[in-house]
């Protein structure tokens, strides 16, 4: 009897103590349950909607799951693809919706989530919903989306990104990109990020913070309407790769660095400036764009004939 009696004390005392965490910290059963949702994705005809919920309908796709198959490369190697699960119906993706039950999601990725959808023209309420705060992988995720001509990626927190490898490669249809605001600090990889952006006319990444950043590869490749290009805020001390940073740029007339810029752990710079016919550096020094003057020799601040640089000091 005493012994029933003691663990009844006990029950009584854990569920006191439960009551009191509810009351202090707020914890209840909405949180309980708020635990237990997901996010997951259903494309229904050529509209895939982003939703977040307990109960994930059968045939619904994961939005964090990433798949890794390994497969041999040419040379021998072994190598991996990384892809989402709706990666072989991406071709039928015509407009993505985000539900409004999605804004209560934190995705930690948003890794290769449009990567391929060549069909996507319109992404609704992704500006409202999409809260990527504790998001630390932006790689890939909207590469190859040609077909669209507008994107608002302006309210995007980026403040624990450190990945944005290949992210907006080959969104040949849009004229602007507003990344303005995009908060840099933990970057470290830039590797093909504007690559074939080919329409846009203008790219403000003044503010960018690139401390961290090791590859800049192929950066701004193919990027053949910029004009001007202003990076003076650029911190290029810890950058390795440069290799066709800035290459096809045809258009682009000048690049305006700061203080920040070095290249002296720069190890690959090929083809940089190859192709960039039009650039022009800060005391009239011309690229002509062919591989004998197109690597990190040349990236410099335009000294005059005395220290040729393809670019120019920002005042």
């Amino acid at each position: 009897m005493k012994i029933l009696f003691k663990t009844l004390s006990i029950i009584s005392i854990l569920i006191l103590t439960f009551g009191i965490l509810i009351l202090t910290f707020g914890i209840d059963k909405a949180s309980f349950a708020q635990s237990a949702k997901v996010p997951y994705a259903v494309l229904k005809d050529s509209t895939m909607t982003f939703y977040y919920g307990k109960n994930k309908p059968v045939g619904a796709y994961d939005v964090e799951k990433i798949i890794i198959t390994k497969v041999d490369l040419f040379d021998g190697e072994n190598g991996e693809v990384w892809e989402k699960e709706w990666m072989s119906v991406t071709d039928q993706i015509k407009t993505v919706v985000f539900d409004k039950s999605f804004k209560n999601c934190r995705p930690t990725t948003c890794a290769y989530w449009f990567c391929g959808c060549r069909q996507l023209s319109k992404i609704v309420d992704m500006e409202k919903y999409l809260n990527t705060s504790r998001c630390s992988d932006m790689s890939y995720m909207f590469s190859d989306c040609n077909g669209l001509t507008s994107l608002d990626v302006s309210n995007f927190n980026t403040k624990n990104v450190t990945n944005m490898w290949f992210m907006f490669p080959g969104c040949g249809a849009l004229t602007s990109l507003d990344v303005s605001n995009f908060n840099t600090d933990k970057v470290t990889g830039m590797k093909c990020m504007f690559t074939a952006c080919s329409n846009l006319v203008s790219l403000d990444v003044s503010n960018f913070n690139t401390e961290n950043v090791t590859d800049m590869s192929d950066m701004f490749n193919d990027c053949e309407s910029l004009t001007t290009l202003d990076i003076s805020n650029f911190n290029t001390s810890n950058v390795k790769v440069m290799e066709s940073m800035f290459a096809d740029c045809y258009s682009l007339k000048t690049i305006y660095v700061g203080n920040g810029w070095r290249t002296s752990e720069v190890t690959n710079s090929e083809y940089m400036f190859a192709g960039c016919t039009s650039l022009v550096g800060g005391k009239g020094t011309k690229c002509d764009g062919t591989e004998r003057e197109d690597d990190v020799s040349f990236a410099r601040i335009d000294g005059g004939e005395s220290a040729p640089g393809y670019l120019t000091k920002k005042e």
